[in-house]
């Protein structure tokens, strides 16, 4: 469960949940990550969010918060944040 806070300013909701449904892997450093869109979540293409990590059993040195920008149309029924690391990083952890 992740905690988002959509930055649309003072008109919006301030927190919502959502539900880690899958990941993806592009080549050796993009991840693709989806989660389940709550009811009423509306935004506009290229928007970011800043998804705070609940409950984590691992953290790095930026944990346990991220700011990732929506990839997915607004009227699609995931949400997918993409993410690229850095050199040197391995997914198949």
């Amino acid at each position: 469960m992740l905690d988002t806070k959509p930055r649309w300013g003072n008109e919006c909701p301030t927190d919502w949940k959502i539900t880690f449904l899958k990941s993806e892997k592009f080549g050796s450093t993009v991840m693709a990550f989806h989660f389940a869109k709550p009811e009423g979540f509306g935004f506009i293409a290229g928007q970011f969010v800043d998804l705070t990590l609940i409950n984590s059993l691992e953290m790095d040195d930026q944990a346990p918060s991220r700011s990732l920008t929506i990839i997915t149309a607004s009227f699609e029924d995931d949400l997918i944040f993409a993410v690229r690391f850095g050199i040197g990083y391995s997914s198949e952890a």
